[in-house]
């Protein structure tokens, strides 16, 4: 679907509903690029978690491409101006991170430490789940399947500091 919205915009700007869209619109960029305005729940959240009412802007590069076909390291950036800090001044902000998705929402298996991974999640081990769900599909590509911790968002906010040191709200 953003493939379509790409090509009807003659662009790369995409208005994203979901973050995923621009993810994905990356993977399929020819040059590996994709960006645009965050809207929706996930917009709304950003916003009030950072006091700004400002839009958030999503930039998202291709960092490599994993050998399983419509898979990719991506870096994505999150943007937003007019941002205050404790101190009272108003600051642009963007907090960037790296990840590894597939064109169906999933990370890619290859390289994935199994080991490490059932260390970190709860219950069976990602081994067993990939054995479950490889004998249960008629896909050739594994994939781990199971529960996602939640991010601290809250927490993670109250982190944030610029490079000149000025926490942020």
């Amino acid at each position: 679907m953003a493939v379509c919205v790409l090509a009807l915009l003659g662009s790369r700007d995409v208005l994203a509903a979901d973050l995923k869209q621009v993810l994905i619109a990356a993977i399929d960029a020819p040059d590996g690029r994709s960006d645009g305005d965050l809207s929706g729940r996930m917009a709304e959240f950003l916003k009030g978690q950072r006091r700004s009412p400002a839009p958030v802007r999503v930039q998202v590069r291709t960092l490599s491409k994993f050998a399983t076909a419509g898979c990719a390291r991506l870096e994505a950036t999150l943007i937003q101006d007019d941002v205050p800090t404790k101190d009272g001044q108003r600051v642009p902000f963007a907090v960037r991170y790296e990840l590894n998705l597939c064109r169906d929402g999933q990370p890619p298996s290859e390289g994935i430490d199994l080991d490490a991974a059932s260390r970190a999640l709860p219950g069976e081990s990602p081994g067993q789940r990939q054995q479950a769900r490889a004998s249960t599909t008629n896909s050739s590509t594994p994939c781990i399947v199971g529960p996602v911790g939640k991010i601290r968002v809250r927490r993670l906010w109250s982190l944030v500091a610029d490079r000149h040191g000025r926490r942020f709200l």
